[in-house]
């Protein structure tokens, strides 16, 4: 029924969902403040192609009750994302290109 009616799966939305939050949470659309969790990678001064694009250290994880959490799982969509994608001037432009 999914197939026909063109809609994504429950998975893909949740992943939507997820990524939307981090956008929002990084422009402050959101009164939701993430520094305390998610660590920018020190790139100690040098500057690399991804350095210009917003990513994050993914933290090192050694129980399943948090390897499947909201950091964890979200940080790492979010370093595969294109650096077009996540340097995206709106959320309506993130969500377009996201999806």
């Amino acid at each position: 029924m999914l197939a026909n009616l063109n809609w994504p799966t429950l998975e893909e939305r949740r992943i939507s969902a997820r990524l939307s939050l981090l956008y929002k949470s990084l422009h402050h659309l959101v009164a939701i403040d993430l520094n305390d969790y998610i660590l920018k990678p020190d790139n100690n001064g040098i500057s690399t192609r991804k350095s210009s694009s917003i990513s994050f250290h993914h933290p090192a994880v050694k129980k399943d009750c948090y390897r499947f959490s909201f950091i964890p799982r979200t940080v790492a969509e979010w370093n595969c994302l294109p650096s077009a994608v996540r340097n995206s001037p709106s959320i309506e432009t993130f969500r377009n290109y996201a999806n």
